[in-house]
């Protein structure tokens, strides 16, 4: 048996508001990453270090859009 859910405005609104700061997310982390490419084809850059701190980046904004959406635990059919 399904439960429908039904969503209040202020649910859908925070929703919205969710997708338009991780969309704003998305472009900062991009414009991040585009500068660590450009350093990436440097001899003096230490590769190591450089890639440390990609993966340390990419967890960090992936931990912000976690922390806009408050994502729950998902639901199976036996709850």
């Amino acid at each position: 048996m399904s439960k429908r859910v039904i969503k209040t405005k202020s649910c859908r609104d925070r929703e919205r508001l969710g997708r338009l700061r991780v969309r704003d997310h998305r472009k900062l982390e991009e414009r991040i990453l585009r500068l660590l490419d450009r350093y990436e084809v440097s001899p003096e850059t230490d590769k190591r270090w450089l890639n440390i701190g990609r993966s340390c980046i990419e967890q960090g904004f992936m931990a912000i859009n976690r922390a806009v959406f408050e994502q729950k635990r998902t639901e199976l059919p036996e709850d």
